[in-house]
């Protein structure tokens, strides 16, 4: 009994002598300094507020599920459908506390410690689902290890962009910058000067919270980069399920061969959210049409209702979704048509009372205008003049898919996204090698189908009239997604096809190495030339990283913080207000027509500085570049002659403060206007 003690005791000194060794050396060494304690420690917060919104989420989502009989589910999509019925309801809480006006930390974390207790036993019941899907789910061949072990260097890359501080356009301009405001504010509030505000803003509204709980704004990209897991974990599972591994694995493999979709999981966005929604609706579709049980129905509707909050445009897949339901039960479609649009239309409903209460429209700007809306503003919001026809290139429409795949590349004029080779092409197989589907698949790929070709019928017309309508991520995401199950299934048949006259499968798998090769290593490139590896391990400062970023945007924002609290700033041809200190007003340019529209409108140009002064605009900033793009482009003709009249206005009226020589200028309010003479 004295040897155990003895050697207990001699055990505890041990490792307590290694345990003061290791502080005092380190106390003194400092392998890891400072500032990257904070960044990993601040990326673990980020971490947690995700971990802890999804699980929510998926004990409430799981709630919703034990009413209905999910036996037939695969555990994959039980995690994907739980975690995102349950976000899309946490989302219309914040939304509903924001109406009221009492948004703040506090009551944020009571909402999410409320959504953890009322869904308390299905969120531990999730957590074991996704533990064993971990476990369990295993690639079972070298081909299928090679798809996960591309897969897995996408995702990784992805995320560290997603921790690292937000500097995507649309973020700073609306995705970001709503919940900033709202935050600051305390509440949703109407703001004139950004119509994107007056949307529906199912991501932005968890990004509210994201945000809320720490006070971090690198909490929001990796909630988007979740999304992008359960789009995943859906359509892998569904495919596994019908199909098997192989075809689950180049389903995924597909969804992240896309350098643009693969950009937007690192991004603070919404498009990701549209793409799982639209495959967590395939899945309880499905369901229904097997079991016609009206359950499922109410899920369908509910993630229809999800969609149109996410984005507007998600309007289109609940079209596809209500064309499904009719033509799998015609001599019950209006029951059922009923039911699905009548649970949407609950699901909708907040966000049509928002729009209602805050801008005079339920559907804002569309349709109906309202706040700070005219003919003029959906000119030079739709872009109307612009589209494959009116670009001359009408005959890219019946082949739209594959002219997306070909033409379509990122950050340039009309589809403006990579799509890469395989993901909108693939689907192709499934119909070549229908022969080759099992019995048990084709219903199931038959559904599929219709909805892919609704979604293409749509989005044809919208391509043919606006380069909107034409960008796959504005209206095509959900075609994506499910050209991704569609693709994996197609893929998968390949392996059936006979091996004479020469084995396709075979050279397929060969050209696709290559290619996932090849985006791997642009992949990497393009994140190590973005800096996010180098802001991890404290290479360059949050300063150095947005300045790589946002040039001498950041710079500017930098500067607000000397002016003096309350400031009121009056944006020109800059939309992007996410960095403006909190202590300082700034309105945004967002349709870069500030200047123009009120011109056009027929005021002069002293009659528009006239009306700034008045509403309390102490400070203008100018984006230099902005302006010439705007004066001086085919694009915005139209502005070409209001924006002439700008330079001498603003030097009768205004002085500068202070300038970078080259991007912008913060302008202040001169004593007395300059006489024509300048005097």
């Amino acid at each position: 009994m004295f040897r155990g003690n003895n050697n207990l005791l001699r055990s505890l000194l041990v490792l307590v002598a290694i345990l003061v060794l290791m502080i005092g050396y380190y106390w003194v060494h400092k392998p890891i300094g400072l500032g990257l304690l904070q960044i990993w420690g601040g990326s673990a917060l980020d971490v947690l507020t995700s971990a802890l919104m999804v699980t929510a989420g998926g004990g409430l989502g799981g709630l919703i599920l034990s009413r209905f009989g999910t036996h037939t589910l695969s555990r994959s999509e039980r995690v994907a459908l739980s975690a995102g019925l349950g976000l899309g309801l946490i989302s219309l809480a914040v939304l509903l506390i924001g109406l009221v006006g009492l948004l703040s930390p506090l009551v944020l974390w009571l909402l999410l410690a409320a959504a953890w207790v009322i869904g308390n036993r299905f969120a531990l019941l999730w957590l074991r689902d996704v533990s064993a899907l971990a476990r369990t789910v295993r690639p079972t061949s070298t081909w299928e290890w090679f798809l996960a072990a591309f897969a897995g260097l996408m995702l990784l890359t992805a995320a560290l962009s997603a921790f690292a501080p937000p500097a995507a356009w649309d973020a700073l301009m609306y995705h970001l910058a709503g919940p900033r405001v709202y935050l600051i504010d305390g509440a949703i509030r109407a703001h004139s000067e950004n119509h994107y505000l007056g949307f529906s803003q199912q991501i932005e509204m968890l990004y509210t919270l994201a945000l809320g709980l720490f006070g971090r704004d690198t909490a929001a990209a990796p909630l988007h980069w979740l999304y992008g897991l359960l789009l995943l974990t859906g359509a892998g599972g569904i495919v596994r399920r019908y199909a098997g591994s192989t075809a689950a694995w180049f389903t995924i493999a597909l969804v992240m061969s896309s350098t643009s979709l693969w950009l937007l999981f690192g991004y603070p966005y919404v498009d990701i959210a549209i793409m799982a929604y639209a495959v967590l609706g395939l899945i309880v579709l499905d369901q229904w049409r097997e079991s016609q049980q009206v359950g499922w129905l109410l899920l369908a509707g509910m993630c229809a209702g999800f969609l149109v909050g996410v984005k507007y445009t998600g309007a289109l897949t609940a079209v596809a979704f209500a064309v499904y339901v009719v033509a799998y039960a015609p001599r019950q479609w209006l029951r059922n048509g009923l039911i699905l649009a009548g649970v949407a239309l609950l699901i909708f409903s907040p966000w049509l009372l928002k729009g209602l209460l805050l801008y005079q429209n339920p559907i804002y700007p569309f349709v109906f205008g309202g706040l700070n809306w005219d003919a003029s503003r959906t000119e030079n919001f739709s872009q109307t003049y612009t589209g494959l026809l009116n670009a001359g290139n009408g005959w890219q429409l019946p082949i739209l898919p594959i002219a997306a795949t070909i033409f379509g590349a990122e950050n340039t004029p009309g589809f403006g996204f990579t799509l890469g080779p395989w993901l909108l092409t693939a689907p192709l197989l499934l119909l070549i090698g229908w022969r080759w589907l099992d019995e048990r698949i084709r219903p199931f790929a038959k559904g599929l189908l219709l909805l892919m070709a609704v979604l293409l019928l749509l989005w044809i017309p919208l391509a043919a009239l606006s380069d909107i309508g034409s960008g796959p991520r504005q209206t095509g995401a959900a075609f994506m997604a499910l050209s991704a199950v569609a693709g994996g299934i197609g893929l998968g048949t390949l392996a059936k096809w006979p091996r004479k006259p020469f084995d396709v499968y075979f050279i397929v798998r060969g050209i696709m190495t290559f290619t996932l090769a090849l985006i791997m290593v642009e992949a990497v490139q393009t994140t190590f030339s973005r800096q996010p590896v180098q802001y991890f391990f404290g290479l360059i400062s949050r300063d150095a990283y947005l300045e790589h970023k946002l040039g001498l945007y950041h710079t500017a924002m930098g500067r607000f913080s000397e002016l003096p609290d309350g400031s009121q700033v009056r944006f020109l041809w800059e939309p992007r207000t996410f960095y403006c200190p909190p202590t300082v007003i700034c309105e945004p340019d967002t349709l870069t027509d500030a200047w123009a529209r009120p011109i056009r409108s027929g005021l002069t140009p002293d009659e528009v500085f006239e009306g700034w002064q008045a509403q309390g605009e102490d400070y203008v900033l100018v984006w230099r570049l902005g302006f010439e793009f705007s004066a001086y482009t085919d694009e915005y003709s139209r502005f070409a002659e209001p924006n002439q009249l700008f330079p001498d206005a603003l030097e009768k009226w205004m002085t500068p403060v202070w300038t970078d020589d080259y991007a912008y200028t913060l302008y202040t309010w001169r004593d007395q206007p300059l006489t024509e003479s300048g005097d």
